[in-house]
């Protein structure tokens, strides 16, 4: 298909909402005005139309919005007039010739404008007494005329022109100039006389440092923070509440908004010719307080420039950079073609000699530039920027990826949305004492920032990219740029693809029942369907997690296969559901397959059909499947949720540190060379098994590896653990995927105590008639005696190394779990000799009831995860004795990181872990030098454990996240709708970002009115 032949004709700028939003509006208005005149005026009065009178605050961030907002309305019929300060009047270059009306209005300060009073608090008074007469006498002046002021659109800042506009009984609607996020916060904040507790319930992602600055830097700008409060005074008066964005970027921010006033969302502001192209005319911003005349020196040079290829460089009109700064930004830079816009007033912050050693030909420093041309020019790559709200808007509505340097205001917020909601740019990390983001971390940001996103050159052109792409070569990394099979044309046709469907959204003209609506999602909940690997281990934890969604008010259901199902003891009080799936052993399970590879490919075959069965059962049902959390064994569940539409999250039964190392060994094809960067006490024997030896367990290794295989393509990563224990780990995982830490996944009578039903696994493979038998014998023993020893459901020890460990413990009380499979390897006549009022030997046992008796003193473990979590959560040091796949490693931690207990050291030859080791071991826990460090630590990690688990603690802030963002996805309608599905393969449009659709929900709520939805493009052949 060639560029040529299809252009997309938009014709209206977010008509969906906009134009819905505007009409309601326009008519309100109308209607507002009418109704406050007598019946006999009525007649007359009809005849005439809407006068809306704008005054924005006299700042060009907060005038270019609603000056846009009144072409719009001037579009829909009504009289517009934009106020401005004299002073602002009299700067302005050039005067604007368009449509709108322009009226002076004075601020006490007509000569020198805010400069030349002598505080903010001066100044705002000021304005409101000198701006409120002259506000009142243009209504008056217009009273007898054709086109009296009906209704008054002011900034936010200024409530008390809502005083004005009811003094002369006019309608009146307060515009807010930032994100419907970020007037939450302050909302929230205005509430709650000035303070802010973190974590905040409807957004618990939002960090302190993601916060306004006026939060996160204490005592910061208190005037300002001051009127940014004020906003909220009287807002709910108002007959409309204006902001600046538009529905689907905000989504679950404007109901919450929309909760405490009539929220309409009438954005972006930019000027039609670089949207729906309907208002002919409105083609600039056409009103500038800054001299415009490098704007043809700025466009002509980018023409020059290779597309792609230029790093925009702009901070706004109001924020200043300290020379640091400058410097640090100047060196970065340097490396790449640049385009730099640096106020006369900031040009003294840049290096000595920096301009005159410009070369020219590669990069351009300019004191002004014209935004929009600049960023819908094909050579921007990408765009660095303060992330004030226009350029942050301006950049998503021109699909440019963003390198995000917040400075103060709303912007640190801004840039949290940036990177991890909108996921459309990178924040560069500054360093902690000086605030100072470092010419090395801008250089990283920059490099990266190009190389995940390439700019839209025209909106088109995912048409004519769409035909000879490989659309399942797209291997998008969120944070860590192209695998090495992609290259940018791919990139072009994922990001034109988004653009395209952003516009789909803007262009289905059709009226929405917001009541029904909200109804109908009022009655539907999450569904989360866990679908985990068939083994005790991988059941466990995702089945406490699905008791967490449901304290959270998820529907829940668990798969289980059949076979696994007919051998499990289940608590029928659970209020976790269970639906059967099967891995083609329905009668036999794991052990009746030949071979690892065999059973887990039918596992894929029959357990993708099976599930599918599932997803299909629950379409029509009060609570359809929304999510799906799987194993990460089986990355093919993501291609099962993709094909349904669901949102997806693999989960990870092993620590960050485990998981980030075996990322390393998939990247590296296997393979892994010591010492390992960001590991450095890392040596051969810590490693997992899999790694070394070479060569062991091959088919399990493979499967280890292949949990990475599309794990940056899942909406979360849910790993089971919590961010205390490796916080390091995590965010090296962070830097790959979007992970949420989300453990530990232990009863909850055990930790925080929220859900009063959690006392227990309440799901097992093995018989707990032993259960009393245990815990009777345990409470006869004195508190801190009994070496607890258990080696998980899974290892198998020889008979040398269980002769090794009865020898080693037989001077100590103790109990010891054997399983019936491992009974025979017992010495000969062990059992027989076992002194029972001293020691215990069980083929089972109530692990957590076992580790929470205060009669241990030490658990010996295999280190497997599950223990290991269960050891830390409940405060027990260990004595470690790993055996394979990631158990070394966590013995590793056990030992070096957490502190809290022993590695025993086994024979090099033989690998076996001799007597005497083994009793020295455990006398070192038990009664060493060390020990009652060790039992420090031990509790030190169980209390970090329930702070996690406990309100504002990390991992219930992560399960909240997870929480909120699914509910996001809900809706009564598919997806995607049918038209798209047709004109893209349905492969392609599983590739493109679902974190963007997630948040698109018009596209789930709407069908286009295809009289006028990009016509050509809908004639094109179905694929």
């Amino acid at each position: 298909m060639g560029e040529s032949e299809t252009k997309l004709s938009v014709p209206d700028h977010n008509s969906l909402i906009l134009n819905t939003n505007l009409t309601n509006l326009s008519q309100g208005i109308y209607s507002f005005w009418l109704n406050q005149n007598t019946e006999e005026r009525k007649n007359e009065m009809a005849k005439k139309r809407g006068h809306v009178l704008a005054v924005p605050y006299p700042t060009q961030g907060h005038i270019t919005p609603i000056h846009q907002f009144c072409k719009r309305l001037h579009f829909k019929g009504l009289k517009t007039t934009l106020t401005l300060t004299t002073f602002v009047f009299n700067s302005i270059k050039p005067y604007p010739s368009g449509p709108i009306s322009i009226a002076a209005i004075s601020d006490g300060y007509d000569l020198h404008g805010f400069d030349s009073s002598g505080s903010i608090h001066e100044y705002l008074q000021n304005f409101k007494t000198f701006g409120s007469k002259t506000i009142a006498d243009i209504i008056r002046k217009h009273q007898t005329s054709d086109d009296p002021i009906t209704c008054i659109v002011y900034d936010a800042f200024m409530p008390w022109a809502l005083d004005v506009a009811r003094e002369f009984g006019l309608a009146a609607a307060p515009f807010f100039t930032q994100s419907c996020a970020v007037n939450y916060v302050y909302y929230l904040s205005y509430i709650n006389n000035g303070s802010l507790n973190l974590p905040i319930e409807e957004l618990p992602f939002l960090e302190l440092q993601d916060l306004p600055s006026f939060f996160s830097v204490s005592g910061s700008y208190p005037a300002y923070f001051e009127m940014v409060l004020q906003q909220f005074t009287n807002f709910e008066k108002a007959d409309f509440v204006l902001v600046n964005t538009f529905q689907d970027l905000d989504l679950l921010e404007k109901e919450l908004l929309s909760k405490f006033c009539p929220v309409l969302t009438v954005g972006p502001s930019v000027p039609s010719m670089y949207l729906d192209q309907r208002i002919k005319s409105d083609t600039d911003y056409d009103l500038t307080l800054f001299e415009s005349k490098d704007a043809a020196l700025c466009t002509s040079w980018l023409d020059t420039r290779p597309q792609g290829s230029v790093v925009y460089v702009a901070f706004g009109s109001m924020a200043k950079l300290n020379n640091v700064q400058m410097e640090e930004l100047a060196s970065a830079v340097s490396n790449f073609s640049f385009l730099w816009v640096v106020r006369a007033s900031e040009e003294a912050n840049l290096p000595s000699g920096f301009l005159e050693t410009l070369d020219k030909d590669k990069s351009l420093v300019l004191k002004w530039s014209p935004q929009l041309e600049v960023l819908s020019n094909k050579a921007i790559g990408c765009f660095l920027t303060h992330c004030g709200w226009n350029s942050t808007m301006e950049a998503l509505t021109f699909g440019v990826p963003m390198v995000a340097m917040p400075q103060w205001t709303d912007q640190p917020m801004n840039a949290k949305y940036i990177q991890d909601v909108w996921k459309a740019g990178v924040r560069v990390k500054t360093d902690k004492e000086s605030g100072i983001a470092k010419r090395e971390e801008i250089e990283f940001s920059i490099k990266e920032d190009k190389t995940i996103l390439c700019p839209i050159s025209k909106t088109n052109s995912a048409l004519s990219l769409v035909d000879d792409t490989n659309s399942s070569c797209i291997t998008i990394k969120r944070n860590s740029g192209l695998s090495s099979c992609s290259d940018h044309k791919q990139l072009q046709t994922r990001i034109n693809i988004i653009f395209t469907i952003s516009l789909y959204s803007f262009c289905c003209n059709q009226e929405r029942d917001r009541e029904k609506k909200k109804r109908t999602m009022e009655k539907k909940r999450g569904h989360v369907l866990a679908v985990p690997f068939p083994s005790q281990g991988h059941i466990t934890p995702i089945r406490q997690f699905c008791k967490r969604l449901h304290s959270k008010g998820f529907k829940t259901t668990h798969t289980l296969t059949t076979f696994i199902f007919n051998t499990i003891y289940l608590d029928p009080s659970s209020p976790v559901s269970v639906a059967t799936i099967s891995d083609g052993y329905d009668h036999g399970g794991f052990s009746s397959a030949a071979s690892v590879p065999e059973y887990l490919q039918n596992f894929k075959t029959f357990g993708s059909k099976t599930v599918a069965d599932i997803i299909r059962k629950h379409q029509t049902s009060d609570d359809p499947i929304t999510c799906i959390v799987y194993d990460s064994f089986m990355p093919w569940a993501l291609d099962l949720a993709r094909e349904f539409g669901l949102a997806a999250a693999p989960f990870f039964t092993q620590s960050c540190a485990v998981n980030y190392i075996n990322y390393l060994a998939y990247i590296n094809h296997g393979s892994l060379k010591l010492p390992i960067k960001d590991f450095t006490f890392l040596e051969l024997q810590d490693l997992p098994t899999f790694v070394t030896p070479t060569g062991s367990h091959l088919a399990y290794f493979e499967m280890v590896l292949q949990q990475f295989t599309n794990f940056d393509k899942a909406d979360f990563v849910l790993v089971n653990t919590f961010r205390e224990l490796d916080p390091h780990e995590e965010e090296l995982l962070s830097k790959v995927c979007h992970v949420l830490t989300i453990g530990p996944t232990v009863p909850s009578m055990y930790v925080d105590q929220q859900i009063k039903s959690d006392t227990d696994y309440d799901l097992n493979l093995f018989d707990s008639k032993e259960a009393a038998l245990c815990t009777d014998w345990l409470d006869t023993k004195p508190q801190g005696s009994v070496v607890y020893i258990a080696f998980g459901s899974m290892a198998q020890l020889s008979s040398v190394q269980m002769e090794e460990i009865a020898s080693g413990i037989s001077n100590f009380s103790y109990l010891w779990v054997v399983r019936a499979s491992e009974e025979s390897k017992l010495p000969s006549g062990f059992l027989e000799t076992v002194d029972n009022e001293k020691s215990l030997v069980l083929k089972w046992s109530p692990q957590l009831q076992v580790l929470s008796n205060k009669a241990i003193g030490c658990f010996m473990t295999h280190c497997g995860w599950n223990s290991t979590m269960e050891g830390l959560t409940l405060g027990v040091p260990m004595v470690a004795m790993p055996q394979w796949t990631d158990q070394p490693m966590n013995a590793k931690y056990i030992q070096d990181v957490w502190k809290v207990g022993v590695r025993v050291k086994a024979e090099i030859e033989s690998g076996i872990a001799k007597r005497e080791e083994i009793e020295f071991s455990i006398k070192e826990v038990m009664e060493g030098e060390k020990s009652k460090e060790m039992k420090k630590n031990a509790k030190k990690w169980r209390d970090l454990a329930v702070k996690s688990l406990s309100e504002g603690g990390s991992t219930e802030i992560n399960i909240n996240t997870f929480v909120s963002k699914v509910q996001i996805i809900l809706s009564e309608d598919e997806i995607l709708p049918r038209e798209l599905k047709r004109i893209f393969p349905p492969s392609l449009l599983r590739a493109i970002s679902y974190d963007f659709v997630k948040s698109n929900n018009d596209l789930r709520e709407c069908r286009p009115n295809t009289s006028f939805w990009m016509p050509t493009l809908l004639n094109q052949p179905a694929h």
